[in-house]
């Protein structure tokens, strides 16, 4: 019978030579055309490979994922499409530089829907299996994660029986990680494309055409249907469909899909397809911000970064503001919380918004963590609606004598060459407390007037007169059009804390 779209995407995750992909071949009941690609002369899994297996009428899709660090991209693909994982940790070497990575990935798109396998316990010293343990342990604390069960398997069994018995208990234990969660899988949604397919795999069949296989993440598709490749513009029919090697009329979303055209102009990796023309590209974006802690490198105001999304990793630009009630944004130097990411790609995304993103420095291999901080999509920028950005300066100046009860005369505010003109009517603090308004210059000096709102009191009078009260102008300087907004923050602790660190460093 038909397995319906009821299904769960398991990424198998772990360091190379951990055992991923053999764990995928003693549990597979069925493998798509690349499930277990390795390259030349060698056993290293070199680009993801799907297959499956059957668990109580719900197909359950394994993601065999690659453990090297030069093909991290595939890892950060999966993630878009995962429901759960299974991390695999060999008893010799215990947590290495990619497990930590695929774990930290796992953590972030499905923390509670992990399991925990120990492969190679039959060569490893009991050392080496007690070492292993403690760095698993280690590894989900240091998260933040509950840590699940740790099965410990060799799959490596010669006697028949008990590599059945190890079977039995890993599809037991998938089994109980999938129970009596809800639907899972991308939700149906009428604001995106329909159909929208996450394409990981392409090649071409001699006399046919071209095979696309990937998962329905909206929608359905059916035999006949127009599609067309985000990345590429072109438009195909759909010839024929399979899934899981089954001939097929229709298939809906959360199930796995090959997808028969005629044969492609542009050479294909992994990529986006949705409807004749319901793809539109993403290339200045708007995104939330979660910060990764365990990434050491300052990422600083127009950084270049890769954005992964969807099936898709691209260079970017990217740019830090904290929005303000009125909707402008404050430039951020560096990276900090809380904030918003302005993200303009080199390369255009086909990926919808609210879509999940990760931010990484890819290039930092053996350096640590890669992945810097990541959150959705959530706003497209374009001409119409760009963000006004501004940055905060703060001058100060000092009090040089008291003309009145209301008015001051304030040296070093300005320099001797400032236009003035360009302040007057601004707001100012004093350290005492009071507010005043600049009027304008004094002389030719560079000093200028300042206006109090209220009367002084003697004692703050006298203490004027005695020298040393500062005045603080806080400005917004407009990213966009270069002018200057004068500004009174809500706190004075500001000015408070610089004054007594001032006094504490001399």
């Amino acid at each position: 019978p038909t397995i319906g779209y009821r299904r769960m995407n398991i990424a198998l995750l772990g360091h190379v030579d951990a055992g991923k992909t053999t764990l995928a071949k003693a549990i597979s009941e069925v493998a798509s055309t690349a499930a277990f690609n390795h390259a030349e002369g060698r056993e290293n899994t070199v680009d993801l490979g799907y297959s499956s297996l059957t668990i109580n009428d719900r197909r359950v899709v394994l993601i065999d994922c690659p453990g090297h660090a030069a093909m991290i991209r595939a890892v950060v693909a999966a993630s878009s499409v995962i429901d759960g994982a299974v991390v695999v940790v060999s008893a010799v070497k215990g947590v290495e530089t990619q497990t930590a990575e695929h774990l930290l990935l796992a953590s972030l798109c499905c923390p509670a829907r992990m399991i925990v396998v120990m492969t190679k316990e039959d060569v490893a010293s009991k050392e080496q299996v007690e070492s292993s343990e403690k760095s698993i342990r280690r590894a989900f604390k240091t998260l933040g994660v509950k840590l699940p069960t740790i099965m410990r398997v060799h799959l490596a069994e010669e006697k028949e029986e008990k590599r059945s018995e190890i079977i039995d208990r890993l599809r037991t234990a998938i089994e109980e990680m999938i129970e009596g969660g809800e639907e899972l899988g991308p939700s149906s949604s009428s604001s995106l494309p329909s159909p929208l397919i996450a394409v990981d795999h392409c090649f071409s069949v001699k006399g046919k055409g071209s095979v696309l296989t990937g998962s329905v993440l909206n929608g359905e598709i059916k035999v006949g249907a127009e599609i067309e490749i985000g990345v590429t513009k072109e438009r195909r029919k759909v010839k024929e469909l399979q899934s899981w090697k089954e001939m097929r009329e229709t298939i809906t979303r959360g199930e796995r899909v090959a997808m028969l055209v005629s044969s492609l102009q542009s050479p294909l990796s992994r990529c986006i397809v949705g409807p004749p023309g319901g793809l539109s590209p993403l290339t200045s974006v708007r995104g939330t911000v979660n910060i990764i802690p365990f990434f050491r490198f300052p990422i600083k105001d127009g950084a270049k970064v890769h954005i992964s999304c969807g099936y898709e990793t691209e260079m970017a630009t990217v740019r830090f503001g904290r929005e303000e009630e009125d909707g402008s944004f404050e430039l951020l130097p560096v990276l900090s919380s809380p904030c918003t990411a302005f993200i303009s790609l080199s390369r255009p995304l086909y990926s919808p918004l609210q879509s999940f993103y990760v931010a990484s420095r890819l290039e930092l291999q053996a350096k640590g963590c890669r992945f810097a901080f990541h959150g959705r999509l959530n706003a497209v920028e374009n001409s119409e609606g760009t963000a006004r950005f501004f940055s905060r300066q703060k001058r100060e100046g000092e009090v040089e004598r008291v003309h009145d009860r209301r008015t001051l005369i304030v040296k070093t505010l300005f320099k001797k060459e400032t236009k003035q003109s360009l302040f007057t009517g601004m707001q100012v603090r004093l350290s005492t407390g009071s507010i005043g308004r600049l009027e304008g210059p004094f002389g030719a000096s560079g000093k200028t007037r300042v206006a109090l709102n209220e009367s002084m009191k003697e004692d703050e009078k006298k203490k004027m007169e005695q020298g040393g009260v500062k005045v603080f102008l806080h400005l917004k300087k407009w990213l966009t059009d270069r002018s200057m907004t004068g500004y009174l923050p809500e706190k004075i602790e500001d000015e408070e804390e610089g004054e007594k660190e001032k006094g504490d460093s001399q």
